[in-house]
């Protein structure tokens, strides 16, 4: 088989899947526009700070589906422990694919924290007092725990999937020891290898992350509820309603990216290491999945918060009205008077 017949069975068979990520991706950027475009222009004035919060979110899930999607696109080559870009990023060095593939892991971290910025606002607004531990927290606190998790704890992610990269001199030799009939797809694409020793490392890493965020995420969900109902017989029905409007909101948001991506990267990490024979494929799903999360996180918001969703549905009548009455002074063709000669 030569070399470019070889390429070309090898990217056939994510041909399918591409497909669908791209009629995500498609999908997603006008979404995430008018999702952005609602809550800089229909948030309601209680949602004045909260509002930000959203477009932090939505910022994120957009700039990672431009990462993931538009310019990384992993697609598996497992048999090797290797990985080919199918995104913009396959036009350069597998350098640039693996960069392109730890900036998509530390924006995918920066997803998660913003989400966690989101409930422990809720939690927070609803607090009575600003202490935590009998210490009252001043500004200078919030800044410092705003940057420790927006640089600190993605860099994490983004230490551990680069501490997987193999030297390209490296990969080539253990491709040519290993699987020599591979070689003509490196020499074409630009495949990129990972050290199996690190790569489990890295696992346990972003494991134990994503515990520990849960875990913050499951607290203020706790403490939340339990303001919420002590607060009952106090609060308006009104407010209580949009409380739980903006929960509802983010509990949708929260599970997209846990069923959507953490699952699933553990999963294909433990078929990884159990070498199931079908994990080009489980992986591929896994990327498939993932290209779902920003449309699941647009619509959440959308649908869920009332303001948002009176605006699309007010939208959509106007755009219907204009129709209608585009169609109705359209000129109409009449025919002239026919005449017929009788026998």
């Amino acid at each position: 088989m030569s070399g470019s017949d070889a390429v070309r069975n090898f990217e056939s068979g994510f041909n399918v899947y591409r497909y669908l990520i791209n009629a995500n991706v498609v999908t997603s950027f006008p979404l995430n526009i008018l999702v952005a475009y609602l809550i800089l222009r229909k948030s309601p004035k209680h949602m004045k700070t909260y509002k930000y919060i959203l477009l932090n979110i939505t910022g994120w899930v957009f700039l990672d589906d431009v990462v993931m999607e538009v310019i990384y696109l992993p697609l598996p080559l497992l048999e090797v422990f290797g990985i080919y870009c199918g995104g913009v990023a396959k036009r350069f060095s597998p350098t640039v694919g693996y960069f392109s593939m730890v900036v998509a892991f530390f924006l995918v971290a920066q997803y998660l924290i913003s989400l966690f910025f989101a409930f422990f606002y809720r939690y927070n607004a609803l607090k009575s007092d600003r202490a935590v531990f009998g210490t009252e927290l001043k500004n200078w606190h919030y800044c410092a725990g705003i940057a420790v998790c927006m640089v600190v704890l993605p860099s994490l992610w983004a230490a551990a999937v680069a501490s997987t990269y193999m030297p390209q001199d490296a990969f080539r030799k253990y491709v040519n020891e290993t699987r020599p009939d591979l070689l003509p797809v490196l020499d074409e694409l630009p495949v990129f290898g990972l050290n199996k020793s690190m790569f489990i490392v890295a696992t346990i890493v972003i494991f134990v992350w994503t515990l520990l965020w849960a875990t913050c995420i499951g607290l203020c969900v706790y403490g939340t509820v339990r303001q919420m109902n002590m607060q009952k017989l106090t609060m308006s029905k009104h407010t209580y309603r949009q409380h739980m409007q903006l929960m509802k909101a983010l509990a949708v948001q929260t599970i997209a990216p846990l069923a959507l991506f953490v699952i699933p990267i553990v999963v294909d990490a433990v078929s990884i290491m159990l070498k199931i024979e079908i994990i080009n494929e489980t992986i591929t799903i896994t990327v498939l999945t993932m290209s779902f999360h920003s449309n699941v996180n647009a619509l959440a918001v959308i649908f869920f918060i009332t303001p948002y969703r009176k605006a699309v549905f007010s939208m959509l009548r106007k755009c219907r009205v204009k129709k209608l009455i585009f169609v109705s002074v359209q000129p109409t063709t009449t025919r002239g008077p026919t005449s017929s000669t009788h026998s």
